[in-house]
């Protein structure tokens, strides 16, 4: 069918180009040409098209065309959107438009922040984000072709090149850099930050696709700083470039001077040529020359044991309950110890690791929203554009996602996200918050990595400053620092690899040896089943209705004297538990056709265990509809698993 409509596009549009996936390049079966849609990140934008490369090598050499690409939503402009709406709503108001409202009002007050810097920084992150991917396309790819998303703003996002009122974004100028001819910048790693003293070292490439040769060409390079004052300038020229091809004009290795604060530079190219002239201009941020970090103040949690930072902090002092409160330990864990010595009036900087009982980080699309530059003494003493123009070049690295109650914590560097919601939701990138006496500070920056000059100065300063630092204004509410500790000291343990049983039930039940508690013999000849994925996938392709798990459920000695749950994190459709035969607890409700699909339950299963370290546990999912089966992990804890906040990560 597809190469007879791929044959009838071609009687009907002779010369036209045909693919039948408009979609990922995997994906294209009869095509004339490849086609993808790789909405990316900056730091994960080279890699992705070396992927598409390699998959072009790899099955035949044709032309590509990102079909969909570049994407970024920016803050809509509120005020504008309802002096010009009043109290009408139109299909094409923003689908968060309350929440919106509502979130922006909620910003100003917890911190003063300005709602018109919403709509300015994010045009300033948006536009530097499909700059940069542009000319990395046109560097990396550079005979194939590219589509910006979208033309205008549509409900669910906001990333059109005209805003809500068919307004545009960014000046004609400044588009101005996507000629047929183009400047280009290369650096190692793509790294936009520099320390004082540094050869900054990188190339200038012109890509040129004009229709005819690029004729007589004098290259002017210069690095200035911010008020424009000329740090080095470099001429080159060549007397000819033939279209279609890239090629390296000239290399730049310039000695940086020294600051003792962060301070922008403008690096700009100005190519000049026959039939005329194209310019190209790049933000760059250097910082003061690093310093070693092993000093008494600042100690070394065991947690940073894996964590890939710089070797000075692995030659600090080490943690102890012992170690003075006047210290700012650093950590990329939380456990019983630590948590004790902050409530007592500690201070912590956790650089995330996403591990058992760190912050839960997720990695996150940063075209979904733009940065939140809380103002606070270290927003001041940092500019702004700092944190915009590098939160997604050097410094980019996951989010804690969803960070909530925002009352609770002193935000410096927030995340928004409206993409495809009808919702604002805020992910934490660096705030801190009061726990007992004591003070607690998160980055989930990237301070590590070659050449990674912002992150590393960053880390530096706040380690010298923390020690003496104000504690922040808000603090973490009792009752959730009482749940972490809670689960700080529970231990959970995943059931996926013990051995389950498994056995469909009869449809009239009768007869039928499977139940809460079936004799060993009978639970023997059963066959094994996994957990963690439908059972439509391990040999039971149309089984609807009702089965059994079964697992021989062995507690560990240590936990002899505690409180012991089973927590389930999503059965598709609804369960019933059992535990050594007595009814224990249950996830949705047959009757009402309620699922537990998305459902996180715990059961405390202590009373049925009547003392013993070994138990029964038998599962009753009833599927009523698609795929069935206990789809998700099971555990088994010293703590009710579905009680303790999501803030931290409770399970390996």
């Amino acid at each position: 069918m597809l190469q007879r409509l791929y044959d009838l596009a071609h009687a009907t549009a002779p010369g036209g180009l045909v693919v039948d996936d408009s979609s990922w390049i995997g994906w294209q079966r009869v095509h004339d040409f490849y086609d993808d849609h790789p909405y990316g990140n900056n730091h994960t934008w080279k890699a992705t098209l070396h992927r598409l490369q390699t998959h072009i090598r790899q099955h035949g050499l044709k032309p590509l065309l990102l079909g969909e690409a570049m994407a970024a939503d920016t803050w809509p402009d509120l005020k504008s959107l309802q002096d010009r709406m009043g109290s009408r709503r139109t299909w094409w108001t923003p689908a968060g438009w309350d929440s919106m409202l509502q979130w922006q009002e909620r910003l100003a007050r917890l911190t003063g922040y300005r709602p018109e810097s919403l709509t300015e920084d994010s045009l300033s992150y948006a536009f530097l984000m499909r700059k940069f991917q542009a000319e990395v396309f046109r560097r990396e790819l550079p005979y194939s072709g590219y589509v910006m998303s979208v033309l205008r703003d549509i409900p669910k996002a906001s990333m059109g090149l005209l805003d809500y009122l068919d307004r545009p974004k960014w000046s004609a100028e400044m588009q101005s850099f996507q000629a047929d001819t183009i400047c280009l910048l290369e650096t190692s790693n793509d790294r936009r930050s520099f320390h004082s003293g540094e050869l900054f070292q990188g190339k200038i490439l012109v890509s040129h696709f004009g229709a005819e040769p690029l004729r007589d060409g004098r290259l002017l390079v210069a690095l200035a700083d911010a008020p424009g004052i000329p740090l080095h300038r470099l001429e080159h020229t060549e007397a000819r470039q033939n279209p279609g091809t890239l090629a390296i004009w000239t290399h730049i290795d310039w000695p940086l001077p020294s600051v003792d604060q962060p301070t922008p530079l403008r690096l700009e190219a100005r190519l000049r040529h026959r039939n005329g002239e194209v310019t190209n201009v790049w933000p760059l941020w250097l910082v003061p020359r690093p310093r070693p970090l092993s000093q008494p103040s600042i100690v070394r949690h065991s947690s940073l044991a894996t964590h890939p930072l710089h070797p000075e902090l692995c030659v600090s002092p080490s943690f102890s309950p012992a170690t003075p409160k006047s210290s700012l330990v650093i950590a990329s864990r939380l456990d019983p110890d630590l948590a004790a010595w902050l409530e007592a009036g500690g201070r912590v900087l956790l650089l995330p690791d996403g591990g058992l009982h760190s912050f839960r980080l997720q990695d996150h699309w940063f075209l979904r929203g733009a940065p939140v530059v809380v103002p606070t003494p270290w927003t001041r003493t940092v500019p702004r554009l700092f944190w915009i123009e590098l939160q997604h070049f050097d410094l980019a690295g996951p989010v804690v996602p969803e960070l909530e109650p925002l009352e609770a914590f002193d935000p410096v560097l927030l995340l928004w996200d409206t993409h495809d919601r009808d919702h604002v939701v805020t992910h934490g990138l660096v705030f801190g918050t009061q726990v007992g006496k004591g003070s607690l500070w998160i980055s989930t920056l990237r301070h590590h990595g070659p050449g990674n000059a912002a992150g590393r100065w960053l880390l530096e300063l706040w380690a010298r400053e923390l020690p003496s630092a104000p504690p922040p204004r808000q603090r973490l509410p009792d009752t959730l620092w009482k749940a972490v500790r809670i689960g700080l000291a529970s231990q959970q343990r995943s059931l996926a690899a013990s051995p389950w049983r498994f056995r469909p039930e009869s449809p009239d039940r009768l007869d039928d040896p499977s139940g809460p508690a079936p004799n060993a013999s009978a639970l023997a000849q059963w066959p094994q089943i996994a957990i963690g994925q439908w059972w439509e996938t391990q040999g039971y392709p149309s089984l609807d209705g009702a089965a059994w798990y079964y697992c021989e459920l062995s507690i560990p000695p240590a936990w002899a004297g505690r409180e012991i749950y089973l927590t389930f994190t999503g059965v598709d459709d609804a369960y019933e538990l059992y535990v050594n035969g007595q009814p224990a607890g249950a996830g949705g409700d047959v009757s009402r056709r309620n699922d537990a699909l998305n459902e996180i339950r715990s059961h405390r299963i202590t009373p049925y265990l009547q003392g013993q370290s070994r138990a029964l546990v038998a599962v009753r999912v009833v599927d009523w509809h698609g795929a069935g089966g206990i789809f998700r992990p099971v555990y088994v804890g010293t703590a009710p698993l579905a009680e303790l906040p999501p803030l931290l990560r409770w399970t390996d």
